[in-house]
């Protein structure tokens, strides 16, 4: 059954014709992502892209519930966003939340009230379906995709992880760049201690979840997404700007990732943002991603990680795409 829907994946080009124009909204614990695209014979197309950063999960892991400040500035952007839609006449619009509504105990409210203002009616998935959706996000934006494949999308609140070969195996890890900067990261420059901790919480995390069945070998591409992965791809070329394109496929190698972490934890944050690469916004929470993702690469053993443009804002879309 899972290696069918793994064949089906790749195919999906030749299943899709052409349809008008149509959004996607991540809600994220950190960062709130538009997508509006195409589709033409087979294959997406992006009209425009918009992201914020309203730290939706801020103060989650303590308080149990969104708080009131981060509400506003998502509902406000969330805002923006229909309009930004409405002026290029999107048809349809699929919203979808991730780990921070998961968790929330106030979650329901949000989405009322954010269905009241703006009448975008938003499914909270689980972070199976996350995952799933980031992989046909990212194999419908690969020319060739490769038989043995393993994904990460690293996230402000969780983690999803999927992994191909002969079947696809998947699920979410609840850890996040802004839930673990939160838990452990107190000073600035952070402390050798503090990452110490830090690092170990990860790969014990890691080692406690299904991937510590899970046989890895050199024949595996191990593929991120998300904005810890893309950033890192961003100070890697040093690109002065987020050009999506140069991001997208773009490879790092174990050794200069581990370069890029050195110099992140030896700088304040201020000192940070002199980096070309690094958005003003991700600046405090750049070092908790690049040590989940430096953790998941030594656990599987890889090399050098492949960063994905695409994930799941366009797996939404061909997931609707599809089905309609």
């Amino acid at each position: 059954m899972r290696r069918a829907r793994f064949l089906a994946l790749s195919a999906i080009k030749n299943k899709l014709t052409s349809f008008s124009s149509a959004a996607a909204i991540d809600i994220g614990a950190n960062t709130i992502r538009l997508l509006i695209a195409s589709l033409h014979n087979g294959k997406l197309r992006r009209v425009t892209t918009e992201r914020a950063v309203t730290r939706l999960g801020k103060g989650l892991l303590i308080t149990g519930r969104l708080n009131n400040s981060s509400m506003l500035d998502s509902l406000n952007t969330l805002s923006q966003f229909k309009n930004i839609c409405d002026e290029h006449g999107v048809e349809q619009i699929i919203a979808v939340g991730t780990s921070a509504l998961r968790e929330a105990a106030n979650s329901a409210e949000f989405i009322k009230t954010l269905k009241s203002k703006t009448g975008i009616e938003t499914e909270i998935i689980s972070g199976e379906k996350e995952a799933l959706l980031t992989l046909r996000g990212i194999s419908g934006n690969i020319d060739q995709i490769p038989e043995h494949m393993f994904i990460t999308d690293i996230g402000g609140g969780s983690t999803e992880w999927i992994k191909t070969n002969e079947d696809i195996r998947f699920g979410s890890i609840s850890i996040g760049a802004v839930k673990l900067h939160e838990q452990f990261i107190k000073n600035d420059p952070p402390l050798s201690m503090e990452l110490e901790d830090l690092s170990g919480h990860i790969f014990s995390v890691i080692k406690s979840s299904d991937l510590s069945n899970m046989e890895f070998d050199s024949k595996f591409d191990f593929v991120a997404a998300g904005g810890t992965a893309t950033t890192l791809a961003a100070i890697d070329l040093k690109l002065p700007e987020y050009d999506g394109v140069k991001i997208h496929l773009h490879k790092i190698g174990f050794d200069a990732l581990n370069f890029i972490y050195k110099r992140l934890i030896s700088l304040s944050i201020n000192q940070r943002l002199e980096i070309a690469g690094i958005e003003p916004q991700r600046a405090d929470l750049i070092i908790a991603g690049t040590l989940i993702l430096k953790n998941m690469m030594e656990f599987i053993k890889a090399t050098e990680v492949i960063i994905s443009d695409c994930g799941l804002l366009e797996g939404v879309l061909i997931d609707y795409w599809n089905n309609n």
